[in-house]
């Protein structure tokens, strides 16, 4: 099978899930990719994790608008699957619609969990003729799957849900490293994501501020990432700044601290959820969290709390604080659940994808 992926960023989970899907035997695989940066700055991933595959990276706006680039790349490679990341560019949607490729089978992609408001009513028409085209629509999971069959009206059985995975062996390890040597599970809280108003610093801030007056020997909150609110973290005590990490340094800050806190206000999915528990750690999430539902059970693989409540996050860092005994164990839930993300499961699942496409008659003109 010949299969090219069309993907926004480059990302180091991803990376790890390509490499996989490429060791089969039976698959060429070709990655479109665009350029670090190329949606947010804060995401300075090392191109180094690529590696190996065969990847073309692409400039910001002919990733957006260069049609005839991008056609070109994939024609040139002749593919039996194409896999498009979502709608958000339009040299990329374009390949459903071009004519050269009308042999091809293609996999549609996206994240979106349900949001209140008319402007996911309004994407069903802005996009429902783009979704008519695709053979599949792979989603991360329940919540995408949501709003697939029930906003965006697709037939449950062109829906399929893992378009995420991590790199659950390299992590797994990070558990080893805490616990290894006689060590004592650690008293640190984590932190890891872009330091911008829509990952919740300001409510973490307030939480861990909270938290701190309510304990005589406070945990300190080590965050990991870069971004335009660094200088409002520097100015808690209690809280050390790492900056933003590769994967190798995730590994070490795992495996020195206790639980990661994530306080998004939004996240579509979440894939430091489940790195974090496939570093055997325990997570404290909002409940606006994509990745929730397959992720995190509350008091058995972490937390949950209301979004935007600065009170209830303190009360989980109180919570975490005062059951410290109990994290290990939860950690280790946490680990069994999250290996049914590894790369290798996903290269799996989007191999089988792929030849079920093939070996199916199209459907749908």
């Amino acid at each position: 099978m010949r299969i090219v992926i069309c993907w926004s960023e480059t990302t180091s989970y991803m990376a790890a899930c390509w490499k996989k899907l490429a060791d089969f035997n039976d698959v060429e695989l070709l990655l479109i990719v665009g350029e670090v940066g190329s949606f947010d700055a804060n995401h300075p991933f090392d191109l180094t994790v690529l590696s190996g595959l065969n990847c073309k990276i692409i400039k910001k706006n002919d990733l957006l608008y260069n049609k005839k680039c991008i056609a070109r790349l994939v024609s040139d490679f002749d593919p039996d699957v194409i896999s498009v990341s979502g709608w958000f560019s339009p040299a990329f949607s374009s390949l459903l619609s071009n004519a050269e490729f009308k042999r091809c089978r293609f996999m549609l992609n996206f994240d979106l969990p349900r949001v209140e408001g008319f402007r996911q009513y309004l994407a069903r028409l802005k996009v429902g003729r783009l979704l008519a085209k695709a053979d599949l629509i792979i989603v991360p999971g329940e919540r995408a799957w949501q709003v697939a069959t029930r906003l965006l009206k697709i037939p449950e059985g062109k829906v399929r849900r893992g378009l995420y995975g991590i790199d659950f062996e390299t992590f797994r390890g990070a558990n080893e490293m805490r616990m290894g040597g006689g060590r004592r599970w650690p008293k640190k809280f984590l932190f890891i994501g872009r330091y911008v108003p829509i990952k919740g610093i300001d409510f973490l801030l307030r939480a861990y501020e909270e938290y701190r007056e309510c304990v005589s020997q406070p945990w300190p909150l080590v965050c990991c990432g870069c971004g335009p609110l660094k200088k409002d973290l520097v100015r808690v005590p209690g809280i050390e700044d790492r900056g933003f990490l590769q994967a190798d340094g995730l590994m070490k800050v795992f495996a020195e601290t206790s639980m990661l806190v994530v306080p998004s206000v939004f996240e579509a999915w979440g894939a430091v959820i489940a790195e974090a528990m496939a570093a055997g750690m325990p997570v404290a999430c909002t409940s606006t969290c994509g990745a929730l539902p397959e992720l995190v059970i509350p008091y058995y693989s972490g937390l949950i709390v209301p979004t935007e409540d600065a009170r209830a996050l303190c009360r989980a860092m109180l919570w975490a604080h005062h059951h410290w005994e109990q994290l290990p164990q939860m950690g280790m839930r946490a680990q069994r659940i999250a290996e049914a993300f590894s790369a290798e499961l996903w290269a799996i699942r989007w191999r089988t994808y792929c030849q079920e496409l093939l070996s199916n008659p199209r459907k749908n003109g």
